[in-house]
């Protein structure tokens, strides 16, 4: 049962919107209008005020023209050189600020012009008699005409207003760059980083926010974490409480089952117990009976040699007996935690070496090869009970030798291929064991398929091997090839080495 509410992230954005946000969109959909405002009143504006300038500027000019004129065409027009009349006129028509010029004689004639002054707007004419002076006095010669244009300054005006649209938007897009890092660096990147915690917290997981600033946004930010951090440990408390009463419900449940069966896997391990131990004990206990009723029958009348070979089956079946029950008993005291074991500094070599002694003879009884290798050198130690470890090495090399082939061999070897621990491996070349039976190796009574074949034993040797090493510090595993045969191996912790 989940306690976490999820929040759905926010769905993917595409356009414009990938690389620029929402709100700085609208920041710019107010700002941007509002500066391009700004920066055209600002420029039109200033241009305006130096058009307004350079017009009172030509005005001014235009007087000053006008007045030097009236001086210079004075002595030309009192000689009517037409010749210098004609040059002065041209050098004043070059200024590109006339729009029109005109001279006329004392009386009104027309001498010469260049356009017609009065064609042009009243502010842009200016008339100015021409007065001469001499020995006889001051006398008006004529007069002269002149129109100014300001075509130029508003061509320039235009001009230099469109090179101030450019450079506005120029500006504004330099002013729309930094906005945008700007708002990036100080707004942008928490809030991004705001949604992707938001985006994290999911499935009782509580993203977090690495941003440090002592404004409003760092506010926010410290605000964020600290109500993630409470509702995690909300929510931890919260599924740490319903795993609790989980757990509980569980092994009251467990509790309850295991009370229902126990009677009956009691009764079933019961039954399966007998089945198992009155076939083992069945076997040689008949044999024991039915030899010796051949000897007491048949006493007279059997050989010497076959009254051995009777008493060896009745001694061998007795040991049979003996070595299930003692076999049974440890177990059973195992089980109970009654077995007592007694851990000493104990020489491995010396025991494997004694029991693959007392083995070779049972191997060669069974036509199987028994071949011993130890590199372990003698005087190393390993803390066990001498003869517990002794039952061990016994179970193995007989269960290797009792499972074989006619004419298999089995290898034993004491070795520290780990460094620190000494390790019996014991291989034969048996039948194998499948691998589906692995799990079963170990349990107790069962005979991995072979409970109706003709090898003696109740199941329980590898069970108590594996009990016997793990209770004195060991470890035990194996690996076994169906047909090829099986390795079993004990390790042990080298505790010390024997002083010479």
């Amino acid at each position: 049962m989940s306690t976490d509410t999820e929040i759905a992230p926010p769905e993917p954005r595409g356009g414009l919107d990938r690389y620029v946000s929402i709100i700085e969109l609208r920041f710019l959909a107010l700002f941007v209008p509002a500066l391009f405002l700004v920066l055209v009143l600002l420029t039109a504006g200033y241009e305006w005020h130096g058009y307004t300038r350079a017009v009172d500027q030509l005005k001014q000019r235009l007087g000053a023209v006008t007045s030097n004129l009236s001086i210079i065409m004075a002595e030309p027009l009192y000689r009517g050189d037409r010749r210098q009349i004609r040059l002065l006129m041209a050098s004043v028509i070059a200024d590109d600020a006339v729009a029109a010029f005109a001279i006329y004689d004392m009386n009104g004639g027309l001498i010469d012009n260049f356009g017609l002054p009065k064609d042009e707007p009243p502010e842009w004419r200016m008339s100015q008699f021409v007065n001469f002076a001499d020995q006889e006095g001051l006398r008006q010669v004529g007069r002269l005409e002149i129109a100014f244009t300001d075509r130029h300054l508003r061509e320039q005006t235009l001009n230099r207003f469109g090179f101030a649209v450019i450079s506005v938007g120029i500006m504004l897009l330099a002013a729309l760059v930094i906005v945008h890092v700007s708002y990036s660096r100080s707004i942008g990147r928490p809030i991004n980083d705001l949604r992707r915690a938001v985006k994290e917290t999911r499935d009782g997981a509580r993203g977090r926010v690495t941003w440090d600033s002592d404004d409003e946004i760092g506010d926010l930010m410290s605000a964020f974490n600290a109500l993630q951090d409470r509702e995690e440990k909300s929510l931890s408390l919260l599924t740490e409480t319903q795993r609790d009463l989980e757990r509980r419900v569980r092994e009251r449940t467990r509790e309850l089952e295991q009370a229902s069966s126990e009677a009956l896997l009691a009764n079933r391990a019961k039954t399966e117990f007998l089945a198992a131990m009155s076939h083992e004990f069945r076997t040689p206990l008949n044999a024991t009976i039915g030899f010796a009723s051949l000897l007491i029958e048949d006493g007279e009348a059997v050989s010497s040699e076959r009254r051995s070979q009777y008493l060896q089956e009745i001694v061998r079946s007795g040991d049979i007996l003996l070595s299930l029950l003692s076999k049974l008993l440890d177990y059973s005291e195992l089980e109970t935690g009654t077995l007592r074991i007694t851990p000493e500094a104990t020489d491995p070599l010396a025991i494997v070496e004694a029991v693959v002694t007392e083995e070779t003879a049972r191997a060669a009884h069974k036509s199987v090869h028994l071949d011993f290798q130890a590199s372990l050198s003698g005087g190393n130690l390993i803390f066990v009970d001498s003869s517990r470890y002794r039952q061990i090495v016994t179970n193995l090399l007989g269960n290797a030798i009792k499972y074989n082939r006619p004419d298999g061999r089995v290898f034993a070897s004491l070795d520290n291929v780990r460094d620190g621990w000494c390790r019996l491996t014991v291989r034969d070349t048996g039948e194998g064991i499948a691998e589906g039976m692995y799990d079963k190796v170990f349990i107790p009574f069962d005979r991995l398929g072979r409970e109706a074949g003709s090898i003696d034993g109740a199941g329980i040797g590898l069970a108590l091997v594996k009990r016997l090493t793990e209770r004195m510090g060991g470890e035990i595993d194996f690996t076994s090839v169906v047909n090829e045969g099986s390795t079993f191996w004990v390790e042990f912790p080298l505790v010390s080495r024997r002083p010479v």
